[in-house]
C-alpha cells in the first residue's frame, strides 16, 4: 500500500478571478448564492499527484480521502459528488480558464460536515478511483491529474468544501494498492503475459502461479523471493520491480 503525494491543487469559483492554490480548503458544488450578475457562485476543485512510483504498475485498489469539514445538506441526507480525469490544475486556473474535463471516473454519496447533523460531524469521504488511477498507472505518468465537483451543479445540499493540502492537517489522501506491495497472508496478482515490445498486457495470475519465473511471499515481516527451478517452455514476463 502507498501513499501518493499530492503535488498542487486549487479551486475555481464562478464569479472569483483570483487564485486559490494557496488556500487551506477545496471547493465543490453550489453554495446557493449569486454573484452580482445572478449566475451560481459554482466551486470546482482540481488535484495533482505525484504518480511516479506506480508507473506501469498493476492497481490493485485505489481510494481517494477527503476531509470534508462543510456540507450544504441541510436535510442531512448524502449527496453525490464525482472525480473525473482533468487536465492539470495551475494558478492560472479560474472558472472561465479551466483544466479540460475528459471524463467523470468515480462517484460518492459520502457527506460529512453538517454541524447539524449528529451523525455527520466533520470527517473524511471517500471514493474509489481504482479505475482513474490504473489509467494513470499504465500510461507512465509522472503526474496524475484529477476534477472535483457536484454530480448536479444546481442542487445546494451537494455543496461541500473540503482540506486543501494547505491545511494545518487532514489534507486530501490518494492511496493505493500495486501488485508487488506485500502484506503478510495475503497473495497478489501480478502480470503474466508476455511483453509484446511496446505494451504490457494487463491480464493478471496469482503471485503463486507455477507459470510465473518466481513466487513471492512475506515472511517474518520480509518479502521472500523463490526461484523456480524447472520454468516452463514459455518464460513469463516478470514486472523489473519483482527481479532482484
Amino acid at each position: 500500500m502507498g501513499w501518493d503525494a499530492n503535488v498542487f491543487d486549487t479551486y475555481v469559483q464562478q464569479g472569483e478571478t483570483v487564485d486559490w492554490s494557496a488556500g487551506t480548503e477545496l471547493d465543490l458544488g453550489n453554495p446557493g448564492t449569486m454573484n452580482s450578475d445572478g449566475t451560481p457562485r459554482t466551486a470546482r476543485s482540481f488535484i495533482s499527484w505525484n504518480t511516479s512510483p506506480i508507473r506501469d504498475a498493476l492497481i490493485l485498489d485505489a481510494k481517494l480521502s477527503l476531509w470534508n469539514f462543510h456540507s450544504g445538506n441541510t436535510d442531512c441526507k448524502l449527496y453525490p459528488w464525482e472525480v473525473s480525469s482533468t487536465g492539470a490544475g495551475s494558478t492560472s486556473s479560474r472558472w472561465t480558464a479551466q483544466p479540460t474535463w475528459t471524463a467523470a471516473k468515480a462517484t460518492s454519496t459520502e457527506t460529512t460536515g453538517n454541524a447539524g447533523c449528529s451523525t455527520q460531524p466533520d470527517g473524511w469521504i471517500s471514493a474509489d478511483v481504482t479505475t482513474l488511477v490504473q489509467e494513470w498507472a499504465s500510461a507512465k505518468a509522472f503526474r496524475g491529474h484529477m476534477g472535483l465537483r457536484a454530480s448536479n451543479e444546481s442542487v445546494v445540499a451537494q455543496w461541500k468544501r473540503v482540506n486543501s493540502a494547505n491545511a494545518a492537517s487532514n489534507p486530501p489522501k490518494l492511496v493505493t494498492v500495486a501488485s508487488g506491495v506485500l502484506s503478510d497472508g495475503k497473495t497478489y496478482k501480478f502480470r503474466t503475459s508476455p511483453y509484446d515490445g511496446t505494451h504490457f498486457n494487463t491480464g493478471a495470475g496469482e503471485g503463486r502461479h507455477p507459470d510465473t519465473a518466481g513466487a513471492v511471499r512475506r515472511q517474518g515481516g520480509q518479502q521472500v523471493r523463490t526461484r523456480l527451478v524447472h520454468l516452463p517452455r514459455r518464460a513469463r514476463w516478470l514486472h523489473p520491480a519483482l527481479r532482484r
